[in-house]
């Protein structure tokens, strides 16, 4: 059939002009599991990640520290000693723990580091999120603007058909017209998806790092997987970086109420040792100094701070109960959604490409009219733009899921 023909030829020449110049060279498209790679090693994230572990680490190895041994070093007068002369004064104090409160804050320094690092790993998540959902744009506004180029390739090709009959007499101007507006309707569309798409495409390449400019952009997604079972997303949202962070605040608020307490229930203690040296009628003495010092918890200042801070810690732990109900709720729907999404997906016909041929051959041999070639050609390109959108809201619903249960990657 003339028509087929000609579309075949079009169709051919429309991919290869859709065809980004990098893919035609051999560079490969980008894949979401690749751009997630890419993000994590991004060397500025590289280095916010490394300096703020480093942070977290001095963080914990000060938290329960022990307390500087003072040294103190005199030189006076001795005149109450039994003549003219000076008096030399070392002495150390080392400060004892009887009661384990640094032991406690140490452990709460170490539950502070956890809370730190989770929240590190849910700013990597959040990264990688925006990314993804950047990589799915970008798809979609390309796999649009293909759909279109495909359409406007076919209408051309008709177009082509309309004009051979315009010359033998058995067309209208006005038909011929009509069907090149459509075609210059469908191109203009396409190009508007095709700079859209260039517009997210420049915005992604932010997230690549020293290999922007390396891959070529996604024209397609692989069909994802089945959908895991619920209770994988279940197990996997208790120990993400969410549910982390919330019990290691909790937990380290919980050691430092603990703490404060031991503090405010402990004698602060102390030895003190030294020589003192000093001129007396027979000469210089030397002799050793021995003691103790203790500071008696009378005060209601600690007990009182205790208590603030194990308000704190109730506080938490009823904020982490909430969150972990409100986040394993949301698990629940975007897992609903995104079966949902999934099946509709899968269910979606494939663009109707033989109601095509049957309308072009319709035409061919005069058995439809021009308007019913075009609404056929307007209900296809309908259709997989409808499919296309479809498929792109399943893709956006598991990223939420995955960001939901801190799955970073694909």
């Amino acid at each position: 059939m003339q028509i087929a023909k000609i579309a075949l030829i079009g169709l051919a020449l429309a991919g290869l002009a859709s065809t980004p110049l990098a893919a035609q060279v051999g560079a490969g498209p980008l894949t979401e599991s690749e751009l997630v790679r890419l993000v994590v090693a991004h060397p500025d994230w590289q280095a916010v990640e490394s300096a703020r572990r480093r942070a977290a680490d001095a963080r914990a190895k000060a938290a329960g520290a022990r307390p500087n041994t003072e040294v103190e070093l005199l030189h006076e007068g001795a005149d109450g000693f039994g003549g003219d002369g000076t008096q030399d004064t070392a002495q150390a104090r080392y400060s004892l723990d009887f009661g384990g409160v640094r032991a406690t804050e140490k452990r709460a320094g170490l539950a502070r580091r956890d809370a730190d690092l989770a929240e590190l790993d849910k700013s990597a998540l959040d990264r990688a999120m925006q990314a993804r959902r950047l990589f799915q744009e970008v798809v979609g506004l390309r796999r649009r603007a293909n759909a279109r180029d495909l359409a406007a390739a076919r209408l051309e090709a008709a177009r082509t058909v309309v004009g051979l009959r315009l010359k033998e007499g058995d067309a209208s101007q006005l038909e011929f017209s009509w069907v090149d507006a459509e075609a210059a309707a469908a191109r203009t569309v396409a190009a508007r998806y095709g700079a859209e798409a260039a517009s997210r495409w420049a915005e992604l390449q932010a997230y690549l790092g020293p290999a922007a400019g390396t891959y070529a952009p996604p024209s397609d997604a692989p069909q994802p997987a089945a959908l895991p079972p619920l209770d994988a997303y279940l197990a996997q949202e208790a120990s993400g970086p969410d549910a982390r962070r919330l019990t290691a605040r909790a937990r380290a608020a919980e050691l430092e109420s603990e703490a404060l307490g031991r503090r405010a229930r402990t004698p602060n203690t102390a030895l003190i040792g030294g020589v003192r040296s000093l001129d007396n009628p027979m000469g210089r003495t030397t002799g050793l100094i021995v003691g103790m010092t203790v500071a008696l918890p009378f005060s209601g200042g600690p007990r009182a701070e205790a208590a603030a801070r194990a308000a704190d810690a109730q506080g938490l732990r009823a904020e982490q109960r909430l969150a972990d109900a409100t986040r394993r709720n949301a698990v629940l729907a975007a897992y609903a959604l995104a079966q949902r999404l999934d099946a509709a997906a899968n269910a979606a016909p494939p663009p109707p490409r033989a109601m095509i041929e049957a309308a072009e051959a319709g035409y061919e041999a005069g058995e439809i009219e021009l308007t019913d070639l075009l609404a056929t050609h307007r209900a296809a390109a309908d259709a997989a733009l409808a499919r296309i959108e479809l498929e792109q809201e399943a893709a956006l619903a598991r990223i939420s899921l995955d960001e939901l249960t801190g799955k970073i990657a694909p």
